[in-house]
């Protein structure tokens, strides 16, 4: 019996393995049941269409659906809350409401774990007094200090000067 399910679990995982879409639907289930189990597409069809009832069924009924290795669907009831119209900026009350909600199991959340990041290393930037500076197209490194706060011509002065050295 075991070895019948680990054939299945590992076709399974091969078809999924090559599913090129990322969003697993019910014709995809259905695909994968065919392909594993070997059944026709009506039984497959049967069969999700089935499993989907139950859990919409237990559901409803206010029941949590707990998948041992996957997770746990349980329902919430959200209380009754003061809102307010985006349009008119009137109050409004909300209605309570029931809302479905999935917790992962400790199974899943080890196969959803983040793998460890690689951290890329980057240039360290010059700074910005040693950027290149563009001269009628020629390129020059110029390590000049920022220029001190006074005349603009005497500064600019005193940066001609310098350029002109280390050229």
């Amino acid at each position: 019996m075991s070895t019948t399910n680990d054939q299945l679990l590992e076709s399974v995982t091969t078809c999924l393995e090559n599913i090129k879409v990322r969003t697993v639907t019910k014709a995809e289930l259905r695909k994968l049941l065919c392909r594993g189990l070997g059944i026709g597409p009506e039984v497959a069809s049967d069969v999700v269409n089935t499993f989907f009832e139950l859990i919409t069924q237990s559901l409803n009924a206010g029941d949590d659906v707990k998948l041992a290795g996957f997770g746990k669907f349980m329902v919430r009831t959200k209380a009754a809350r003061p809102g307010r119209n985006v349009r008119t900026g009137e109050s409004v009350q909300i209605d309570s409401r029931r809302s479905v909600t999935f917790m992962a199991g400790p199974k899943q959340k080890m196969a959803m774990a983040p793998q460890p990041k690689v951290r890329i290393k980057r240039k360290k930037r010059l700074p910005r007094y040693a950027q290149p500076v563009h001269y009628c197209d020629e390129v020059a490194l110029v390590n000049v200090p920022p220029p001190n706060p006074g005349p603009l011509r005497a500064n600019m002065q005193q940066h001609m000067a310098l350029i002109e050295s280390f050229l």
